[in-house]
């Protein structure tokens, strides 16, 4: 016979075992529900955003995602009778929808070819198979997290954050790990899901189901585990926290990096970790660059160019009608190639490397210009920063006396120079370095809000009667010109420059000092 004290027991111990029963529904529910958020945010918003680079792409590849899920809700509401055998192979598709989204995308935008259409297709597939999976939960665990009253269990603080915490996390994965291992993530997550759920449905219903699709999932799981660690090879891990924006390509090779970051400005060409172009303000550099130079110069027929690649050099100068051939002396020729490729840098450029006026080598350019003798109405010269010895050369006596002699009579070179408002004596020892090599010399500069106020050098084998600037474009106005000749007083060298030879690059220890204030 029950004791008293066994009787007040029993409702405690009944409630105990509902609350326990309704626990792992309860669970599946929340992970399923921030895994679609988290799939939907990635395919239908992340995704358009980062590779099409376009503020109506994430509208129109969301739209025809609702679109989508409607259809996937739908076809189970009509066609499935069981929604809980349904449920694991509708997860497992749901994954492979997900996790192959990325990198299909990627590879279209790696390759140039038609990522708006990778993207509406992945939109509506995944949509579809997001839609069938929230139909078929609702139909297997609707009721039965009622029932059950696991519902309530919700309603508690620290719950409710937990699972806002989970959602949050689920689409904002992107923004940590990138975009191609954020789509395996939650295809992952998927997967463990559909694994789970056979399950579940016989913790719930006693009842066995698709034993079949748990191996299924479970394999897939796997897979997409082993696609996350090769991902490495990809973009690797390292390089995820040296830019301000997700990275879309990546790609190194033995002399270099070349990346490409997306963000909601635009797109961002990286070489070897600096920002080499950006399609908010790269005109503005460009222009600046090249119009100058050329609109000086008496001639203009052949034109070199040391440094480039990236065709948005090349595009200004072939502006000029009168230019004939353009070379390109490259110290990488993996920027040419996905210049060459990648359907934005193409547009960007307007197919400027595919121009039959335009010859890429690939060379050092300090040991070309001694090897060549060549000769050429303007240089213009667009190479890294002088912040180590080894891009510290290019910017060196010797080097502006072997870039002289591959110059015409009246020929003209121009020179990008660090910026005059961070780095003044750096700038003003580029220019004493090139007087030191018998050019006359003009500075000027001009705002790029991306690098700076940047600064940029003209040189002259025989000094000009007088160096007027004309404006060629519609940013590098006359207005505009009359600005960029003007350096203000805080551009100014406090203390002169010093030219900088082979044995003694002053430019490097004095750029390292200025930076570094």
């Amino acid at each position: 016979m029950a004791t008293e004290a066994d009787r007040a027991s029993t409702p405690a111990a009944s409630d105990a075992a509902a609350t326990d029963i309704g626990a792992p529904p309860l669970y599946f529910a929340v992970l399923s529900l921030a895994a679609l958020i988290g799939a939907a945010h990635e395919v239908l918003l992340v995704q358009p955003g980062l590779y099409l680079s376009t503020t109506a792409s994430p509208g129109l590849t969301g739209v025809t995602g609702l679109g989508a899920a409607a259809v996937g809700v739908l076809v189970v509401r009509q066609r499935v009778r069981d929604a809980f055998a349904a449920l694991p192979w509708l997860l497992t598709a749901g994954s492979v929808a997900v996790a192959t989204s990325a990198p299909a995308l990627g590879l279209a935008f790696a390759r140039g070819q038609a990522a708006p259409a990778v993207s509406l297709v992945s939109a509506v597939v995944t949509g579809v198979a997001l839609g069938a999976i929230t139909a078929a939960a609702f139909r297997a665990l609707g009721l039965t997290l009622l029932r059950l009253d696991a519902l309530w269990r919700l309603v508690h603080p620290f719950r409710l954050l937990a699972v806002a915490v989970a959602c949050a996390v689920a689409a904002g994965v992107s923004s940590v790990v990138g975009p191609l291992r954020a789509a395996i993530a939650v295809g992952m997550v998927l997967a463990a899901l559909g694994a789970w759920a056979p399950t579940l449905c016989f913790f719930l219903e006693q009842r066995a189901i698709a034993r079949r699709a748990r191996f299924v999932s479970l394999g897939v799981c796997a897979l997409w585990l082993a696609a996350f660690l090769a991902c490495e090879w990809v973009v690797p891990t390292a390089e995820l926290g040296h830019y301000p924006n997700p990275v879309v390509f990546h790609r190194s090779s033995e002399r270099g990096k070349v990346a490409v970051t997306s963000g909601q400005e635009g797109l961002e060409l990286w070489l070897d970790g600096r920002l080499k172009a950006s399609t908010l303000d790269e005109r503005r550099y460009f222009e600046a660059l090249v119009h100058p130079a050329l609109t000086v110069a008496p001639r203009r027929a052949r034109v070199l160019l040391l440094g480039g690649g990236t065709g948005l050099a090349e595009r200004e100068i072939l502006r000029h009608p009168e230019v004939e051939s353009i070379t390109v002396v490259v110290v990488d020729r993996a920027v040419t190639e996905v210049a060459k490729t990648q359907a934005w840098l193409r547009r960007l450029s307007e197919d400027a490397l595919r121009s039959p006026r335009v010859t890429v080598l690939e060379h050092e350019p300090i040991v070309w210009l001694g090897a060549n003798d060549q000769q050429f109405d303007v240089a213009i010269v667009d190479l890294p920063d002088p912040e180590t010895h080894l891009e510290g050369k290019n910017f060196t006596r010797y080097f502006y006396r072997k870039l002289r002699e591959r110059l015409s009579p009246d020929g003209v070179c121009v020179v990008q120079g660090v910026s005059p408002f961070v780095a003044p004596t750096s700038f003003d020892s580029i220019v004493a370095t090139l007087r030191a090599a018998d050019f006359e010399t003009a500075a000027y500069h001009a705002a790029v809000p991306t690098l700076g106020d940047w600064g940029f050098v003209l040189g002259f084998v025989r000094a000009p009667a007088k160096v007027s600037l004309q404006g060629t474009r519609e940013w590098l106005s006359g207005t505009t010109v009359a600005e960029l000749e003007y350096l203000p007083m805080d551009m100014r060298a406090k203390r002169p420059g010093r030219a900088a030879t082979l044995h003694d690059q002053s430019v490097v220890e004095e750029l390292e000092r200025e930076q570094a204030r």
